[in-house]
């Protein structure tokens, strides 16, 4: 049943409710019946072939939600401990864009670092450490050997088969310990410029992963941008126009217009800007197409009454 009934006759359910969670909680046994889930899939793209192109979601009922989100709560305070330095999830003082900016120093240092004969790709195993050390972008900076946010992690060490061979291991044992697996259709692996082409393959063969250039995306943002930052404001521009030439068909009044532009429109580039500054042109796109949005409910250029920076 959904939350709205449990709210509606809380009289009459809710000792039942609490009854039943503190047992569960005390206890330490849920039921089976509750451990039952609904798995909705959510399209990635407006017309999906494949399964890899929907997302599972799932449908938890009510007592489930109660236990799992009291578990939460207690556990907050001692999360701080339990997590890693290297995982920026769900602790307090700990951002997002901390692990954007992270990466994206790390990516850009790799890409910019000359050849140098001693750093080459080698196959010598004696004398080498079975751990991955990370890399470190100067002499006094210290080292990451991966970083992690939920589900999205990027792992950094040499190019050797010693170390590409422990990190296999590793991951083989989280796998083991989890359940989970790593989709490999979805990772790649991307190596500095003081490796040689011709061993690229072979290295990337060890983990099954293909070999690319850049990643393209970190937690929805650039891992790497030239010298034009056109490349970051495009992706906002586009996001805001779909949105806008989606609303406009809708032909909807100009207050219902405020609500999104407000809701929706202006909190889009918020988390890009957390870490990266937008041109001042490209805001200015950005404003023009917002305005033809809120005074005319579509985006061809016609006549405003008033200057945008008022209506703001």
């Amino acid at each position: 049943m959904s939350p709205i009934f449990f709210q509606n006759y809380w009289h009459i359910v809710g000792d039942f409710v609490t009854a039943c969670v503190l047992d569960i909680l005390n206890g330490g046994a849920l039921n089976q019946q509750l451990n039952h889930i609904h798995i909705v899939l959510i399209p990635k793209i407006p017309k999906p072939e494949l399964i890899t192109q929907f997302r599972p979601v799932s449908l938890c009922n009510v007592i489930y939600k109660l236990v799992s989100k009291t578990i939460a709560n207690r556990l907050k305070p001692l999360l701080d401990s339990l997590i890693s330095p290297a995982q920026s999830t769900f602790v307090p003082g700990r951002a997002i864009t901390d692990t954007v900016l992270i990466a994206y120093e790390l990516n850009h240092f790799l890409h910019h670092k000359t050849w140098d004969k001693e750093g080459q790709c080698s196959d010598s195993r004696s004398g080498t450490r079975w751990e991955f050390e990370g890399v470190a972008i100067s002499r006094t900076a210290p080292r990451v050997s991966h970083l992690l946010f939920t589900d999205d992690t990027l792992i950094f060490c040499h190019a050797t088969l010693v170390e590409l061979e422990h990190v296999n291991r590793m991951l083989d044992q989280f796998e083991r310990a989890s359940g989970l697996k790593m989709n490999l259709q979805k990772s790649a692996i991307v190596f500095s410029h003081n490796v040689e082409p011709n061993n690229r393959e072979e290295l990337a063969a060890v983990l099954g992963v293909h070999v690319v250039d850049k990643h393209a995306k970190y937690l929805a943002l650039p891992t790497s941008i030239g010298k034009s930052k056109r490349e970051i404001g495009d992706s906002i521009k586009n996001r805001i126009w779909g949105k806008l030439n989606n609303w406009a068909a809708k032909k909807l009044s100009q207050a219902g217009r405020a609500v999104l532009i407000k809701t929706v429109v202006q909190a889009i580039p918020v988390y890009t800007m957390g870490c990266f500054r937008i041109p001042d042109s490209l805001l200015a796109e950005i404003e023009s197409m917002t305005a033809q949005f809120f005074w005319h409910g579509e985006l061809e250029s016609r006549l405003h009454w008033v200057s945008w920076s008022k209506v703001c």
